[in-house]
């Protein structure tokens, strides 16, 4: 068969085909019904249509183009000197010397961190006459509001004590926070000693100050006192912006 022979007539017709009436929309129109073709010429003419499936990606190929792609992703963090996690592990940043566990040595981040959180929160500055128990409530800021931000507040530096855990030796531990992963918080006590607490099967109280400190601060100042659920706080503080807590504030004078 001579495949450059003319083609036969087609309904009687013998077309001529060229650059301007190209061989596949000329048959196309002559074969389909007036009906079809209106479709024709809005869904397929002048466009790319693909007669055969594309060609699947083998497995193999796609485990090597996701391995090349962390390959380079490691080597552009070491240009950008970020550290990875093994690597900081193996230098051991995350290593706490208990040399330094004291509690005269982090009682100045917990002061640092007080300004921060008053700061944070937009806490009221601290009146010359302080208000009275009755009048506590009248100056109270909206616990709502300060839920929506402490959740997403950092905690290293503040004071935290167990209220409620499993652990009955571990009840009333307390200590300034200097290390919080997602299921510990690492604390150093007043006894300058390191100790960890999991956040599992806890209730922790955090306490805050009703007023940004101020000079004239004092220990007897109104605070706010939040508890925190340990099963539900089991997350890097990175990852506390999407997450809820409830807590229950109390009052002490």
């Amino acid at each position: 068969m001579d495949p450059y022979q003319p083609l036969p007539p087609i309904k009687g017709q013998r077309f001529k085909f060229s650059s301007a009436t190209p061989f596949t929309p000329t048959l196309l129109r002559s074969q389909l019904p007036p009906s079809v073709a209106a479709t024709y010429e809005t869904r397929l003419e002048n466009q790319q249509v693909q007669l055969t499936n594309p060609p699947k990606e083998s497995a193999d190929k796609a485990l090597r183009l996701a391995k090349k792609q962390r390959r380079k992703a490691a080597q552009d963090r070491k240009r950008e000197c970020v550290m990875g996690k093994r690597k900081a592990m193996e230098l051991g940043v995350w290593k706490f010397d208990e040399r330094l566990a004291k509690w005269e040595i982090f009682w100045p981040v917990h002061a640092m961190w007080t300004s921060y959180i008053a700061e944070a929160l937009g806490l009221a500055p601290r009146p010359e006459v302080l208000p009275t128990k009755e009048q506590i409530g009248n100056v109270m800021p909206s616990t709502a509001g300060l839920q929506a931000k402490l959740i997403k507040a950092d905690l290293h530096g503040c004071i935290v004590k167990v209220k409620e855990c499993k652990n009955a030796s571990r009840v009333g531990r307390e200590g300034i926070v200097v290390h919080e992963t997602s299921n510990t918080f690492k604390i150093v006590t007043k006894e300058d000693k390191l100790k960890v607490l999991p956040k599992q099967g806890a209730i922790f109280t955090l306490s805050l100050p009703l007023f940004a400190p101020s000079p004239h601060s004092q220990d007897s100042d109104p605070r706010i006192e939040f508890e925190l659920y340990g099963n539900q706080f089991r997350f890097r503080a990175a990852e506390r912006a999407s997450k809820k807590f409830k807590p229950k504030e109390t009052i002490e004078l």
